[in-house]
């Protein structure tokens, strides 16, 4: 995602422009220079999670061989199998987020492609300010709102 974001503050399009303000014209070599970043985002992203999902795997095979072997006594059994769900339920959670990173920058690499540079320019800057833009908000309560 900083990826997008580096895009629209590169071409100017972070902040509100002022109405007649002179805009900066994107051309190709910045959208080809985003599409290959993008590229090289997913290379990454696949390898990351192909090694996440090998490492849940293997936590969970060896879990389940070594309460195989402790199977006689329930206490180590129940410990292993408490610290094994807890371990797995973090890895799920880091593994979906990746894989919700990986699925928005296949979709825009093959959304903006096939697209002029101008309208791909606007995309990137809606799709910066709905998700990118809003998640990077503070969250802490405000003090002068109701409950």
């Amino acid at each position: 995602m900083s990826d997008i974001a580096a895009f629209v503050a590169q071409i100017g399009h972070q902040s509100v422009l002022p109405l007649g303000a002179n805009e900066r014209i994107v051309d190709k070599a910045d959208v080809d220079f985003l599409l290959e970043r993008f590229r090289r985002t997913q290379k990454l992203t696949n390898f990351l999670i192909f090694a996440a999902a090998s490492t849940v795997l293997a936590v969970f095979l060896m879990s389940i061989s070594i309460m195989y072997i402790y199977i006689s006594q329930p206490k180590v059994v129940v410990f292993l199998f408490g610290g094994d769900i807890s371990t797995l339920m973090v890895a799920t959670v880091m593994l979906r987020r990746l894989w919700m990173d990986k699925v928005t920058v296949d979709i825009l690499t093959v959304i903006i492609a096939g697209m002029s540079p101008r309208e791909a320019a606007k995309t990137l800057t809606t799709f910066y300010f709905q998700f990118v833009a809003k998640s990077r908000v503070s969250i802490r309560p405000r003090l002068n709102q109701p409950i």
